[in-house]
C-alpha cells in the first residue's frame, strides 16, 4: 500500500479530491437559481478523483523511472492543477468569466499539441463563448463579467 501512494495519480486524486469537496461547499451557499451547475461540476469531480485515486491503488502496473515520473507529474496533474487553479484565482479577483476561460482553455489545447496554434486558439475562444452565451443567455445562470462586458451585454 506504501509503495502505491507514491504514484502521482494517486497524489492528484487527492488533490482533486479536496478540490471538489470544497467547491461543492461552496457552491452550497450560492442561492438555488446557481447552485446547480457548480454543484453537479464539483460532484462530477469528487466522484471523477475518488475513481482516479482506487484505480491508481489497485493498479498493479510496475512504476515508471523517476526522471519519467517527473515528467508525466510536471506535464500532467501538476500542470492541470496549477491551470484550473488559476483560473479559480482569475475568477476570485473578478476577473469575471469570458477572460480567463478563454486564456485557460486556449493553454490547455496549445499544451495538447493539436495542430494549427491560430485554429486552436480561435476553437477555444469559441468554446469559451458558447459555453457563457448557453449559460448567461438561455440557462440564465448570473456568471461574473467584467463591468466593460457587463455594460454591453446590459
Amino acid at each position: 500500500m506504501t509503495a502505491q501512494l507514491r504514484k502521482p495519480d494517486v497524489w492528484a486524486g487527492i488533490v482533486f479530491l479536496v478540490l471538489g469537496v470544497w467547491a461543492f461547499a461552496e457552491s452550497s451557499t450560492f442561492d438555488d437559481m446557481s447552485r446547480t451547475y457548480p454543484m453537479a461540476l464539483s460532484a462530477g469531480l469528487v466522484l471523477f478523483s475518488a475513481s482516479i485515486i482506487l484505480r491508481s491503488v489497485f493498479d498493479r502496473t510496475p512504476p515508471k523511472a523517476d526522471a519519467e515520473s517527473a515528467t508525466i507529474i510536471l506535464s500532467g496533474p501538476c500542470f492541470q492543477i496549477l491551470l484550473w487553479g488559476g483560473w479559480a484565482l482569475l475568477l476570485g479577483l473578478g476577473a469575471g468569466y469570458i477572460l480567463p476561460s478563454i486564456v485557460v482553455v486556449s493553454i490547455a489545447v496549445l499544451r495538447a499539441g493539436f495542430p494549427g496554434r491560430l485554429r486552436s486558439i480561435a476553437s477555444s475562444v469559441a468554446v469559451a463563448l458558447a459555453i457563457f452565451g448557453i449559460f448567461y443567455f438561455i440557462f440564465d445562470v448570473p456568471l461574473p463579467v467584467l463591468e466593460v462586458i457587463g455594460d454591453i451585454l446590459d
